[in-house]
């Protein structure tokens, strides 16, 4: 690996190692603190409207001023501020559900912000970015894995110190790596509406069919908490399922190059039927196979589906709005589709049931598939 994709790695991992050393304990290390499962539920929902609405606001920051690296820099010092605060205010809701909600105007765009950054890099080797990405998922695994036996040896005081190294780390790395003068783009550069984005029928394509596919996939981490709740170790089954998952998606992503004689949207279908065997997996197979294998086949889908649609959005977009295009890409798979089906399956799970909630989930995604069918035949005319 060249010196630069080593720092392009690093910057991937030092932020996914901090997002896991306390945005993926924060909800239990709040419930210890006293606060109720409702109240963190309406937290989450702030926090995926503020990282809905943070993405369009650091994205164009980005374009604007023709520099990703000074937001990402920005981004991390903000988020370190927001950990201090999280983890020192008053567990009350209103200070919590506030905090929460501004973690996700911080943290959930900083995704888009690096991988563009890294992105704009790499124009012309847009097959190594899967590989880079991959480092990640497997440090992010491993070092969960371990992490959480820490807290359970040492307590949640272990969560602000090791997150503070990782920011710091991150940042780093960050001032440590250069960004060339292609990859900041023109500082000032006259912007282009998201409407006028979305005229280009490749664009709303694409934005469309991530809408669709991730309100079938965010259903089920719902569902899965669901059937783990009634069975007898179902809380290490379900940390285990995540290892499992996340695990997997590390060589998928290294595997990506090899992949590049297929097209773009034919690796994007295949990652969506890859979603909709797990949903079915899980669905219609006894837990605990159905509940490893479905983990499986989403950790190998997603491995697929992120660097095909990283891949897919720079080849749609200019390079003036290409960090609102990756913003939007991302707001749409990770925030604006998920906001919608979370708010439904719960009622879905009450009146008919979890398995019923998989079966529709695998029947959303036919929905991507034929935006992609669409966008094929386009292509052809």
């Amino acid at each position: 690996m060249r010196r630069d994709h080593v720092k392009y790695a690093l910057l991937e991992i030092t932020f996914w190692c901090s997002f896991g050393a306390f945005t993926s304990f924060a909800f239990p290390y709040l419930l210890s603190a006293g606060l109720s499962a409702g109240v963190l539920g309406v937290a989450a929902a702030v926090n995926t409207v503020c990282s809905l609405t943070g993405g369009f606001v650091w994205s164009t920051l980005c374009d604007r001023a023709g520099s990703n690296k000074r937001v990402f820099l920005l981004l991390n010092a903000l988020l370190m501020g927001v950990y201090v605060a999280l983890y020192l205010v008053p567990k009350a809701a209103v200070p919590v559900v506030a905090l929460y909600g501004l973690l996700g105007f911080v943290q959930g765009p900083m995704v888009a912000v690096l991988d563009t950054w890294i992105l704009r890099e790499m124009r012309r080797e847009m097959h190594r970015f899967g590989p880079i990405r991959a480092w990640a998922s497997l440090a992010y695994s491993v070092f969960v894995l371990g992490y959480s036996r820490l807290i359970q040896g040492l307590g949640y005081r272990v969560m602000l110190p090791m997150a503070a190294l990782f920011v710091a780390a991150s940042i780093t790395v960050a001032l440590m790596t250069g960004e060339t003068r292609a990859a900041r783009g023109a500082k000032g550069a006259p912007g282009v509406s998201y409407g006028a984005m979305l005229a280009s029928p490749m664009m709303f394509g694409l934005i469309l069919a991530l809408l669709f596919s991730g309100m079938a996939i965010a259903p089920n981490t719902l569902a899965l908490g669901v059937l783990v709740s009634g069975l007898s170790g179902g809380v290490a089954l379900q940390g285990m399922a995540m290892f499992v998952g996340t695990l997997f998606q590390g060589p998928t992503m290294i595997l990506y190059p090899k992949l590049h004689r297929l097209p773009v949207l034919g690796k994007m279908g295949i990652a969506v039927l890859l979603y909709m065997a797990g949903s079915l997996s899980m669905a219609l197979i006894a837990a605990p196979l159905g509940i490893m294998l479905s983990s499986s086949l989403n950790g190998i889908a997603y491995g697929l589906l992120l660097p095909a649609m990283r891949e897919a959005i720079t080849a749609a977009a200019e390079d003036s709005y290409l960090t609102r295009a990756q913003g939007l890409a991302e707001s749409a798979f990770s925030a604006a589709g998920p906001t919608l089906s979370n708010a439904a399956s719960g009622m879905m799970i009450e009146q008919f049931g979890v398995r019923t909630l998989l079966l529709l989930c695998a029947c959303i995604q036919v929905l991507p598939l034929l935006c992609f069918g669409w966008l094929k035949r386009r292509g052809r005319e």
